[in-house]
């Protein structure tokens, strides 16, 4: 990882805690699926504000991504714009994948502290910055991975392990993956619920990468047995895992007031991550401040 990765995964518990504060403004985003003449269309727009010190918008910004099924390219960018008006724009996918893996990594560090072994079911490019902010944050001494195709298993183990002080174990089970573990992170896309009660031990939390509300990652079984953790209430509402059951977030703990040490969570939880607007904003525009182009609070 460069330096600047370092510092964006460490400012993710900074940029939660800011949320739980109200010191970032998080609205509802807005998703879009399908439209006149392309039904698999899919568009999502997050906006988020962070605000000065006193209470006043700083910096807004938003990030939109179109996924278009009519076989032109997907599109994902983030723009922010400051209290004075200026203007600052980035690609979202490489932002987004960070930070999602790093949010589920520092979720796992609330819930557990450490682990010394670590479940990942996925093998994509969420999952290798799962690995690389757990290498970092929780320092497990084995990664146990898990992913559909065997040759994704092994474009995970021939790029990851030289990347990585924890030693990658590949697994064509998601059982076999997650059973000997403290902790499991499911960040993959499509199939059947991966995180079950088969796959994740009774005493260690699931995190479940949730940013698609046509995925389900947990099983119903898991998720009737586990305490709940989201990172938004109203977006975990619309996720593929609480289809069946939206009522339950109305009694989840939320990330955000866990990181600003507001909350508790049970340990064993099961916590749904549907990704937050705050952390592309809060992220995007610590890259635009040590570029050295953004003003100051007080400019």
């Amino acid at each position: 990882m460069t330096e600047r990765d370092v510092r964006l995964i460490k400012a993710v518990p900074e940029v939660l805690a800011a949320l739980g504060l109200g010191r970032i403004v998080n609205p509802p985003r807005a998703e879009q699926l399908g439209r006149d003449g392309d039904p698999d269309y899919f568009r999502l727009e997050m906006s988020a504000t962070l605000l000065d010190s006193l209470g006043e918008p700083w910096i807004t910004g938003r990030k939109i991504i179109e996924e278009p099924g009519d076989g032109r390219p997907r599109t994902a960018h983030i723009e922010l714009i400051h209290a004075d008006g200026r203007r600052w724009a980035c690609d979202a996918d490489a932002l987004t994948n960070l930070r999602t893996g790093a949010a589920a990594v520092w979720t796992t560090h609330y819930l557990t502290g450490g682990v010394a072994a670590l479940g990942l079911l996925g093998g994509g490019r969420v999952a290798r910055w799962v690995a690389r902010a757990a290498d970092h944050v929780l320092r497990p001494t084995v990664i146990h991975v898990w992913s559909r195709r065997a040759e994704t298993r092994d474009a995970f183990a021939a790029e990851m392990a030289p990347q990585l002080q924890a030693r990658l174990a590949m697994h064509a089970d998601p059982i076999a993956a997650g059973r000997e573990c403290q902790a499991v992170i499911a960040a993959c896309a499509g199939g059947e619920p991966v995180l079950t009660e088969e796959s994740v031990p009774a005493h260690a939390p699931a995190v479940a990468v949730e940013g698609d509300p046509r995925v389900r990652q947990v099983s119903g079984e898991l998720l009737a047995a586990r305490p709940l953790l989201v990172d938004s209430r109203e977006q975990a509402a619309r996720s593929g895992s609480l289809r069946d059951c939206p009522e339950r977030v109305w009694q989840a703990v939320t990330l955000p007031q866990v990181a600003a040490g507001r909350q508790v969570p049970a340990p064993n939880s099961v916590a749904l991550l549907t990704g937050l607007a705050a952390l592309d904003v809060g992220l995007a525009a610590r890259l635009w401040l040590h570029s050295g182009e953004a003003p100051g609070e007080s400019s």
